[in-house]
Parts: C-alpha cells; sequence; structure tokens
C-alpha cells in the first residue's frame, strides 16, 4: 500500500524490512541514523550479530522521505560506506550537508569520521584536544550525540572506554561547510553527570538546551550485563559549548507531580515537533519494555503514550529513530528477546480504524535462522512508521 505524508491523523506503521530490497538492506541493531538537508533518512552500520564477539555491518543505506513510497518496498539506496561498526550513533552537520559519526568500538582510530553528502567521501575527524597519546588508541563507544542547530555545535556524551564508562563531554564545531575543518570546542572529563553507557542526548529547541537522561552507569563482570541503570527523575541539561569555560552543566529534576519510567538503556527517542521528549522500548538488566513515553519539558512531567501494535514487534532495544516528516516517527531495526513463530510470517495484517480514522497498519513477519535466530532474538526486523499528531491527542487515547 503507498504511503503518503499527507495521511491522515495517528497511524501505526509496521512493514517488511527484510523483503524491503532485500538485496540492499540487511537487519541490524544498533545503527547509526539521521536525517539530512535533502529530507532523507540515512542508516549507516551496526550490529548483525550480538554475542561475545559482535559482528558489525558497514552497511550506508539512503531513505527518500520527500516522497510517496510503497510501504513493502521501501526504496532504499546504498551508499559508500566506510569501516564496519557494531555500535555508532550520528547526527546531522549544522547545515544539514554531512553525517557525522559518534562512537568507535570496532575499529582504532578517532571518535569521529564524517560523511559528506555532495561529493560521497569520508573524512576523519580531528584529534580531541588535549588527547594524550595517538588518536590511533583512543576507543569510545556507545555515546549520545545530538546536533544544536543555532549554534552548530554537535554534543557527544558518555560512551564505554577500555577503563570504564564515561564522563567525557566532547563538542564538534560544523560550521564550516568543509569537512576537514570542523574542528572541536572541548573534550572535557566532568563531574556533575555521572558517567553513562548509552544515554540519551538531544537537543531541546524550545530551552536551547541539550539534555542527557537515561543509560546506565554499571557492569556486572560476573553476568556480563550492564547494570544500575540512571533513574529518569533527574535529567541533566547542557549548554555554552563553545569552550571549556564557557561549558553549562545544570541538573533539572523531573517527574515531581506523577510516575516516571523504570530506568532502561537503548531506547528509541526523539524529539516531538512541540519540543518534547518521546522515548520508546529499551531494556535494563531484568526487562525488555515496549511502552512508550513523553517527558513534556515546559513542567518537566512524564506521560504514558498508548500506541496500537503487535507487543512482539514493539518490545525492542537497540531500535535507532527520527523524527521524519509531518509528525512521523521512523524506527528501524533493533533487536527483540521473545520467540515468535516464524511459520506465521506474512499472516498478520489488519486495518484498525475507530471513531477518528487511525489508520492503516499492515504487520508482517519474515525470520532468518541460524545466526540471527541465536543473537538477534527472533531475528525477525522490520521498519515502523508513527504518525504524532500531538501530545494532547496522544494523551487522550
Amino acid at each position: 500500500m503507498p504511503l503518503s505524508f499527507s495521511f491522515l491523523a495517528f497511524s501505526l506503521l509496521f512493514t517488511l524490512v527484510h523483503a524491503q530490497n532485500s538485496s540492499l538492506y540487511s537487519p541490524v541493531a544498533f545503527a547509526a541514523s539521521a536525517i539530512l538537508s535533502d529530507g532523507a533518512f540515512y542508516l549507516y552500520a551496526g550490529a548483525t550479530t550480538i554475542a561475545t564477539l559482535n559482528v558489525g555491518s558497514k552497511q550506508f543505506l539512503r531513505l527518500d522521505l520527500t516522497q510517496s513510497f510503497n510501504t513493502t518496498a521501501p526504496p532504499w539506496t546504498a551508499l559508500p560506506g566506510y569501516l564496519a561498526y557494531t555500535m555508532i550513533t550520528a547526527a546531522p552537520s549544522r547545515d544539514g550537508k554531512q553525517l557525522i559519526l559518534g562512537g568507535n568500538r570496532d575499529n582504532f582510530g578517532p571518535i569521529s569520521y564524517i560523511y559528506d553528502v555532495g561529493s560521497a567521501e569520508w573524512t576523519r575527524a580531528p584529534d580531541l584536544p588535549g588527547l594524550v597519546g595517538s588518536m590511533d588508541q583512543y576507543k569510545r563507544t556507545n555515546l549520545g550525540i545530538t546536533l544544536d542547530p543555532y549554534t552548530g555545535l554537535v554534543y557527544m556524551y558518555g560512551g564505554l572506554q577500555y577503563y570504564g564508562f564515561s564522563s567525557e563531554i566532547s563538542v564538534m564545531d560544523t560550521n564550516n561547510p568543509t569537512a576537514s575543518k570542523m574542528t572541536w570546542t572541548l573534550a572535557q572529563n566532568q563531574t556533575q553527570i555521572p558517567p553513562l553507557y548509552e544515554p540519551v542526548v538531544l537537543f531541546l529547541p524550545t530551552l536551547k538546551k541539550t539534555v542527557v537522561l537515561g543509560g546506565c552507569g554499571g557492569f556486572n563482570a560476573s553476568s556480563g550485563f550492564v547494570e544500575s541503570c540512571a533513574r529518569l527523575d533527574v535529567v541533566y541539561l547542557i549548554s555554552n559549548g563553545i569552550s571549556t569555560s564557557a561549558l553549562d552543566i545544570q541538573r533539572q529534576v523531573t517527574g515531581a507531580t506523577g510516575t516516571t519510567p523504570t530506568p532502561r538503556y537503548h531506547v528509541c527517542k526523539v524529539v516531538l515537533k512541540n519540543g518534547n521528549v518521546f522515548i520508546q522500548g529499551g531494556k535494563n538488566q531484568n526487562t525488555l519494555f515496549n511502552e512508550a513515553w513523553i517527558l513534556d519539558v515546559s513542567n518537566w512531567t512524564w506521560n504514558t503514550v498508548t500506541i496500537n501494535g503487535p507487543a512482539e514487534a514493539m518490545t525492542r532495544n537497540g531500535h535507532t529513530c527520527q523524527m521524519g516528516p509531518n509528525g512521523q516517527i521512523l524506527v528501524v531495526g533493533g533487536k527483540k528477546l521473545k520467540k515468535v513463530d516464524c511459520a506465521q510470517r506474512g499472516k498478520r495484517a489488519g486495518l484498525t480504524q475507530g471513531k477518528e480514522m487511525y489508520g492503516y497498519y499492515n504487520y508482517a513477519l519474515v525470520c532468518k535462522h541460524a545466526i540471527y535466530q541465536k543473537h538477534l532474538g527472533d531475528g525477525c526486523t522490520d521498519l515502523f512508521m508513527q504518525r504524532i499528531r500531538s501530545l494532547d491527542a496522544l494523551l487522550q487515547r
């Protein structure tokens, strides 16, 4: 069924990713994504196997969001990948013509590479300021990244280094349109925000600040699992990353008048058109989540969101998502732990409509076996898009 971006109201669309240009897209979790100024969704790298030794991808795909497309076969376009990564994040540059990668788990080298859309070339980011020793020995992964579009600064926070979880804030100035001339304004280990693995890092346009929340601060060597995930009744706000002396960090309490989400990491996260924070799914050391929450940054309260859709598809972590056109949240990939019957693939489809015609959803499963069965849960990966009309509309559901 063709998808038109003028489609009405709230909809949740599940479509088949493995079958969508299957020669191009391979199922991944923990991939990087961003929407650039050409109106396209860019997807890079990610893990194809989650194990003691993860297997990464250098898959690099583009999906044009300015045109309607068939949801059963999105027109992915292949781009020149560079290095294979298992866990990576990304943000756009200020002019939206470069993709800034954040994190480096799998390769010796810099914390960031930059892809220029116009030239289709990759550029190595410069060494971090104040780095002791060679950048070739510096590795930091599972960090949060976001662009402040007002200043052109890309903020990176947290992540995993050799010696443990990081409390480093790194800020890249992307105002120069030439990737090789972009510079770091600071790289600082600070003490106000705790060291965090896989924190949520997003720019809040209504406050003109970068928020840091969630993630985890501990690792259990016996179980091999991340633990001590950060409570979501406290967030941190970062601004003025132009220099170490100007950097400002504030602590903000949330949920004083209501409930807060259970601590988690590996969530889908975006900033909605009204400036509020949306998170969905994720996990902690005990649970894989399927619910969605919105943090209202005008009063710092959390509210739950009901999204119609198959529970086994909603329950995931390591999925990447971006805020697309007309209030759509575009979500790709991720990891699911619940086993499903692969013989049922393609048999689930339906039309859900209520008093307000909340739209069409088409759900199909395709399962890959062997390595994906073992390491990516049920091995079923799909793309789902979700329209968000407004906070009020969601909370009334």
